[in-house]
């Protein structure tokens, strides 16, 4: 049982979520195979627990909080997502690494689909986030990649017909293929909390539950 830091944004705070994202008990993604990731772990078990990533450049990560435990994936940006979209026409891309693993048709190394854990987690405690990059270009009002996120919120109300509403986190997300060029990129991902995602789960002195969610310095809850 630890106490929590109540810390405002700035210099502090990214530093706290870089350190905990970094040695988070559980990784979001796992780079060995470089597919989209997925797992689920309960909330039952003795805290602390940390579910974190560092350095989001133009994935996607899915995160469903509930008393009972938290679902989380990670799409790999260049696997799941097209540059372009078609009219209201989800991407090809994203029916096949995202909506089918998700609803258990296709089976991938690494990715525990959300349909198993429908029993725990389709009831109305069931909070889901979704954070996401932001359009590149103008009009820099919704996700770069909205019509697959509209999509991505739609299949898990299929899923978890009786979850809250998904809300959806824009990021800005820096370009990574050209760090030498714009070291300033990398001085953003390494040094703050551009591009974090961090949830922590413990008790209180008194056994009580408590968790954090951050996606970068905004704490969500």
């Amino acid at each position: 049982r630890r106490a929590w830091p109540i810390l405002a944004p700035g210099p502090a705070l990214d530093a706290y979520i870089i350190a905990h994202a970094d040695r988070a008990l559980q990784q979001i993604f796992w780079t060995n195979n470089g597919l989209n990731t997925a797992g689920f772990v309960p909330l039952n078990t003795a805290p602390p627990i940390e579910i974190g990533v560092r350095r989001l450049c133009g994935c996607t990560v899915l995160l469903i909080y509930n008393p009972a435990g938290v679902y989380y994936a990670h799409f790999w940006e260049s696997t799941s997502f097209s540059t372009w979209t078609r009219g209201a026409q989800s991407s090809d891309k994203f029916r096949s690494e995202v909506e089918d693993v998700l609803r258990g048709v296709t089976a991938v190394n690494g990715f525990q689909d959300l349909v198993q854990f429908a029993p725990t987690l389709d009831n109305a405690q069931s909070q889901v986030y979704i954070m996401t990059p932001l359009r590149s270009r103008q009009p820099r009002n919704k996700s770069q990649y909205w019509v697959d996120i509209n999509r991505l919120s739609f299949v898990v109300s299929q899923i978890l017909p009786n979850a809250l509403a998904a809300q959806v986190i824009n990021y800005d997300a820096v370009d990574h293929k050209v760090d030498q060029r714009l070291p300033l990129n990398q001085q953003l991902l390494e040094t703050t909390t551009h591009g974090c995602f961090l949830f922590q789960y413990d008790t209180d002195l008194q056994n009580i539950p408590r968790v954090r969610l951050f996606m970068e310095s905004l704490q969500i809850f």
